[in-house]
């Protein structure tokens, strides 16, 4: 879905015949396809959900050195000086902090990729609540490539968001 433009528009703006409301579409469609074919699945709070499947930025991780690494500065480094790399990753997932953690990222790892003056990026999500999370998820990182690409003088391109397991807590259903 793109991200361009001075303005994100509420989501139920009405839109005009030269657009289209297809990003809404496919999430609306997710959520359907979760309520109908979803399995109940049991989850750390005890609320139970219902799951389908297939759908660290300034973190200190370490180098080999034993030196912190600062993933967002090296992605704007990146895109300013080699553009056409195509190894432009934040990663939120790091497997020796886990155990200490509450809750793993849920947003795990995202990518950029520039073409024609436009940054785009695709998330990695390992999970995603549909009704909470996944809303911020999507505004949050099509935010994040908006400032990106203005701090490195590109204009912004597309968001795409893909989710390992997309599910709905059973509490958020009217019964």
């Amino acid at each position: 879905m793109p991200v361009a433009g001075p303005e994100l528009p509420p989501p139920a703006q009405q839109r005009g015949a030269e657009s289209s409301p297809h990003g809404e579409l496919q999430y609306l469609g997710q959520v359907q396809h979760i309520l109908r074919c979803g399995f109940r699945k049991e989850d750390r709070t005890g609320t139970g959900t219902l799951s389908v499947f297939g759908m660290q930025a300034r973190y200190s991780l370490r180098d080999y050195s034993g030196q912190g690494v600062d993933q967002l500065q090296k992605v704007i480094d990146t895109i300013k000086t080699n553009p056409d790399d195509r190894r432009i990753i934040m990663c939120a997932w790091n497997p020796k902090d886990l155990p200490l953690m509450a809750l793993p990222p849920c947003h795990a790892l995202c990518q950029f990729y520039v073409v024609n003056g436009e940054l785009s990026c695709q998330l990695y999500q390992r999970s995603g609540d549909m009704g909470l999370g996944v809303p911020f998820n999507i505004a949050s990182y099509a935010l994040l490539t908006y400032m990106i690409a203005h701090i490195t003088g590109l204009k912004p391109g597309d968001f795409v968001h893909t989710l390992g397991d997309a599910h709905i807590y059973l509490n958020h259903i009217e019964p």
